[in-house]
């Protein structure tokens, strides 16, 4: 009998899929949970080229940002995280990757590019709830004060060690800020146990 692979979360030993969402809290207001499989792509091109902006918004149909440490579309469909002048995160629904390299690939022939899937490379954590950024401020030297790293941005950082991306999605005044940690599979577990141990009783 052929044994088939079943896909684990990079979490999987930790136990996280038999534990409901609202299980995962920590603390009193501190809501974490993996969100593991999402498509991943890295997408480099050079943006002062308008044949390259044009072709990706034909494949994604959303604008890639140019702004540093901001982001574009919607997680719920098709996203793009800036990372660099030249370079972004592409993220989409599971099992959308295959989708999302045709689609590029398709509308950037020709054009000097680069398009990686990466989809299993790092997975997501969403941190909710009002410790949150004051948890990762422990682990992290950046300023993420609600005045300063608002709603939509974005950005490239150290925390406990570990390199991550971190997308505040929004800030809600009563519950507090909602956000995106992508991490490197390797060290997932161990910035999971981090943020537990590191989160208020």
């Amino acid at each position: 009998m052929v044994e088939t692979y079943k896909r684990k979360t990079p979490l999987a030993n930790l136990g996280l899929e038999k534990v409901s969402p609202s299980e995962q809290k920590i603390g009193k207001s501190l809501l974490m949970t993996e969100i593991p499989y999402i498509a991943k792509v890295n997408l480099r091109g050079d943006p002062a080229k308008k044949i390259f902006l044009k072709g990706v918004k034909a494949a994604l149909n959303i604008q890639l940002p140019k702004i540093p440490n901001t982001v574009s579309g919607k997680f719920s469909e098709v996203q793009a995280i800036w990372l660099g002048p030249d370079e972004w995160l592409l993220t989409g629904r599971s099992g959308a990757e295959a989708k999302l390299l045709k689609n590029l690939q398709k509308q950037t022939e020709n054009m000097h590019v680069a398009i990686t899937d990466i989809t299993d490379s790092r997975t997501i954590m969403q941190l909710s709830g009002g410790p949150a950024l004051s948890i990762i401020m422990k682990g992290c030297t950046l300023d993420l004060h609600p005045n300063v790293f608002k709603p939509g941005q974005c950005a490239q950082t150290i925390l406990a060690k570990t390199n991550v991306i971190i997308h505040l999605l929004k800030f809600d005044k009563k519950i507090g800020p909602t956000l995106h940690i992508y991490v490197q599979n390797s060290f997932a577990e161990h910035l999971w146990l981090w943020l537990i141990d590191a989160a208020p009783t």
